[in-house]
C-alpha cells in the first residue's frame, strides 16, 4: 500500500513542485540555474546569501544522486551474476565496488563530446520507452497469477520496527521521492539549449510528468504481477526485481530484465554527472567553488567540464563507498539527496512566494493565478519531508542502520551558513554576465573548433 499510493501522492506533489522550477526557469533560464534564481529572486538583502546556501544544497544533492546510483547499478550486475553462477552469494563488498566502477564508466562517457552526450541522451529517452513496454508487456502476458487490487492497494507490510504503522507508510514515500529527483538538469544545461526559455521548462515540466505516467505503469505492474512476496522479500538477490522477475517470467527472461534496468540506470547516471558538472562549473565561474580557478575551465577541443566532471564522478563514487559499511547504503544516500534537491528546488520557489512576490516576472511558461498558491503547496510539503526523510528507517538504532542523512545535511546547514562569515565579503551571488575576456576565449575555441572541423 505505501508504494502504490504513496508513489500517486508524490507523483502530485512533485509535478507541482516542477510547475514552479519550471515558471522560474522560464524566466532565469542559465546553467546556475537553482543559485541563480535565489539570487535573482531574493534581492539585494537575502539574495547573495539564499544563494550561497542553495548552491551547497544543490551541490550535495547532486552528488549524493550519483553516490546513488551506485548500489543500484551494483546490484543489478550482481544479481545477473549470481543469476548466472548458483554458487556465488550475496557481498556488500563486490556489489559496492561493482557500482562504484559504473560510476566511474559513466563519468568516462561524459568526457568524449558534446555530441556523444547527445547521442546518449536519445538512447537513454528510447531506452526507456523499450523498458516500458517490454516490462510491462511481458511481465502482464506471461505472468502464471495476478495479484488482486485489494493486495496492491490495501496490504502492508512493516519490516522495519516502528509500531506506527503511519510513520511507516510516510517513510515510505523516501522511494518514489528520490525516484522523482532531477528535473534541475534541464536548468543546468540550458545555457546549451536553443530557445531555452521555453525548452528549458518544458524539459524540467515534462521530465516529471512523464517519469509520474511511465513510473505508475511500471510500478504497477511489478506490484501486480508479483507472484509470492514472501519469496520476494526473502531473496537472496541484492536487488528484489530479480526474484520477481523469476517468479514472473523465468529465468532467462529476468535476467534480459535486469540488463535493459542496468543499462537504462548507466545512461541516467550519465546524464546525473552530466547535470552535476555543469552547476559545479557554473558555481566556480561566480568563484564560489574551492579552488574555483582550477574547475572553471573547459577542453579547448570539446569545450566540455572535464575537471568538474572527475569531481562530480570522485566525490560520487567516495560517497557510495558507504556501502563498504552499511547495507543502508542506498537508503541513506537517497534520503540525503530528496531532501537536500528538494531544498534546493524549493529554497527559489520560497523567494518567489514572498520576497519577490509582486516583482516577479513571468516568462513564456507560466503559472498565472495559481503561481503563488502552487508554490505555497510545495514550501509546505517540502518543508514535511525535510524532518520526515531525516528520521531513522529502522528501529532499533545502530551504527550500521543510523540514516546519516541528518548529520550530514546539519553539517550543509552549519558549513554553508559559518562559511557565510568569510564568504559575504566576497560573494555577491552569480555572475550577471560574462565578461568581455570569458566570451573572446569562447570565440577562440569555437574559431578553432571550427576550423579542425573544416579540415
Amino acid at each position: 500500500m505505501g508504494m502504490s499510493i504513496g508513489w500517486l501522492i508524490i507523483s502530485v506533489l512533485t509535478i507541482s513542485n516542477a510547475a514552479s522550477m519550471a515558471e522560474i526557469c522560464s524566466t532565469y533560464p542559465t546553467a546556475g540555474g537553482l543559485y541563480y534564481w535565489s539570487a535573482k529572486l531574493g534581492g539585494e538583502v537575502w539574495g547573495p546569501f539564499a544563494s550561497w546556501v542553495n548552491a551547497w544544497f544543490n551541490l550535495v544533492g547532486q552528488i549524493a544522486f550519483i553516490a546513488a546510483s551506485g548500489p543500484i547499478l551494483g546490484a543489478y550486475l550482481w544479481s545477473m551474476a549470481m543469476m548466472s553462477n548458483a554458487d556465488l552469494s550475496p557481498n556488500m563488498y563486490i556489489t559496492t565496488s561493482l557500482g562504484i566502477a559504473g560510476l566511474v564508466l559513466s563519468g568516462l562517457l561524459n568526457c568524449f563530446s558534446e555530441k556523444v552526450l547527445s547521442q546518449i541522451t536519445l538512447f537513454s529517452i528510447a531506452l526507456h520507452v523499450i523498458d516500458l513496454l517490454v516490462i510491462v508487456i511481458w511481465l502482464l502476458a506471461a505472468s502464471p497469477m495476478k495479484q488482486s487490487a485489494s493486495f496492491v492497494f490495501g496490504t502492508f507490510i512493516n519490516g522495519t520496527g516502528w509500531s506506527s504503522d503511519a510513520l511507516v507508510f510516510q517513510l515510505g514515500l523516501l522511494l518514489p521521492s528520490v525516484t522523482l529527483i532531477g528535473q534541475d538538469a534541464s536548468a543546468h544545461i540550458s545555457e546549451e539549449t536553443e530557445g531555452s526559455d521555453k525548452a528549458a521548462p518544458q524539459g524540467i515540466f515534462q521530465s516529471v510528468l512523464w517519469s509520474a505516467i511511465f513510473g505508475t505503469g511500471y510500478l504497477y505492474t511489478l506490484l501486480f504481477c508479483i507472484q509470492d512476496i514472501d519469496a520476494v522479500l526473502a531473496s537472496p538477490y541484492p536487488t528484489l526485481v530479480a526474484q520477481l522477475s523469476i517468479d514472473a517470467i523465468g529465468h532467462n527472461g529476468a535476467l534480459f530484465i535486469l540488463v535493459l534496468l542496468w543499462l537504462t540506470q548507466l545512461v541516467c547516471t550519465v546524464y546525473c554527472i552530466a547535470s552535476s558538472s555543469r552547476m559545479m562549473y557554473a558555481f566556480s565561474r561566480d568563484k564560489g567553488l574551492p579552488f574555483s580557478k582550477f574547475f572553471h575551465w573547459v577542453h579547448p577541443e570539446t569545450l566540455l567540464p572535464l575537471r568538474t566532471i572527475a569531481l562530480s564522478t570522485f566525490l560520487g563514487s567516495l560517497f557510495a563507498a558507504i556501502g563498504y559499511g552499511s547495507p543502508l547504503a542506498l537508503s541513506i544516500e537517497s534520503s540525503v539527496t530528496t531532501v537536500a534537491m528538494l531544498t534546493a528546488y524549493t529554497l527559489p520557489i520560497l523567494m518567489r512566494v514572498t520576497v519577490s512576490r509582486d516583482t516577479f516576472k513571468p516568462g513564456p511558461f507560466n503559472l498565472g493565478r495559481f503561481s503563488v498558491i502552487n508554490g505555497v503547496i510545495t514550501c509546505v510539503y517540502v518543508g514535511y519531508m525535510f524532518v520526515l526523510l531525516c528520521l531513522p528507517q529502522v528501529v532499533p538504532v545502530t551504527g550500521s542502520t543510523m540514516n546519516y542523512a541528518l548529520p550530514l545535511l546539519a553539517a550543509v546547514i552549519l558549513g554553508s551558513s559559518v562559511s557565510w562569515i568569510w564568504a559575504k565579503e566576497w560573494f555577491k551571488g552569480p555572475a550577471l554576465h560574462i565578461s568581455v575576456e570569458e566570451v573572446a576565449e569562447m570565440e577562440a575555441l569555437a574559431a578553432v573548433k571550427k576550423d579542425e572541423t573544416a579540415v
